[in-house]
């Protein structure tokens, strides 16, 4: 699982980088805290749909 989480965080970093968007931002969005962002991109957290 913590290869799929790596991935996935360097999907977010790529997309979040091209739309020159900080990581703030990106939390702001998403309505979420932006440490969370932040260990999405570095694979330590999975995402949640709700």
């Amino acid at each position: 699982m913590a290869d799929i989480n790596q991935a996935l965080g360097k999907v977010v970093v790529k997309h979040r980088t091209v739309a020159r968007i900080s990581q703030e931002e990106l939390a702001d969005r998403a309505g979420i805290h932006r440490t969370y962002v932040s260990q999405i991109e570095r694979g330590l957290k999975s995402p949640t749909l709700s």
